[in-house]
């Protein structure tokens, strides 16, 4: 029965044993819980309604769908200084996706580069010169058309 003294006043005991307060010791004291249904997972009225064609299509033929979106897309990457008070700012555009898939892509963009950035008008947004370094992200992501666009 050991008992030691923090240095904000409060004591603690080392020993141990069921600790004093438990939240959890209350509940093993009760036995009229109800009884929880339990599903058997060979269960074939979950699979029929989600499996087939439709499970199929959504799962392997989206990502393939996406994966030859992203070769046949042209992708442009450009630097920008217009109205942004001569701050530089690298403009993606080209990219397939819908806007959620664009925003994704943009804040991986945004991580590995280690700057700012934003998705306006289907154009993702790169604060600062990081050209080279989008256009090889992109290429890793499974872009095959991308290319510097501008000076």
């Amino acid at each position: 029965m050991a008992k030691k003294k923090r240095k904000d006043g409060l004591t603690y005991s080392t020993e141990e044993g069921p600790v004093a307060n438990n939240p959890f010791s209350t509940l093993s004291g009760l036995t009229d819980l109800p009884e929880v249904p339990i599903i058997p997972a060979d269960d074939k009225e979950g699979e029929d309604a989600g499996a087939g064609t439709r499970g199929e299509e959504q799962s392997g033929g989206y990502a393939a769908r996406q994966k030859k979106e992203r070769a046949n897309s042209s992708v442009r990457v450009r630097l920008d200084r217009k109205y942004r008070r001569g701050k530089e700012v690298t403009i993606v555009e080209g990219v397939p996706g819908t806007p959620e898939e664009l925003e994704r892509l943009a804040t991986l963009l945004k991580t590995k580069c280690g700057v700012g950035g934003s998705v306006k008008d289907g154009l993702l947004i790169i604060q600062g010169n990081k050209r080279d370094r989008v256009i090889e992200l992109l290429l890793g992501e499974g872009f095959r058309d991308v290319k510097k666009a501008g000076g």
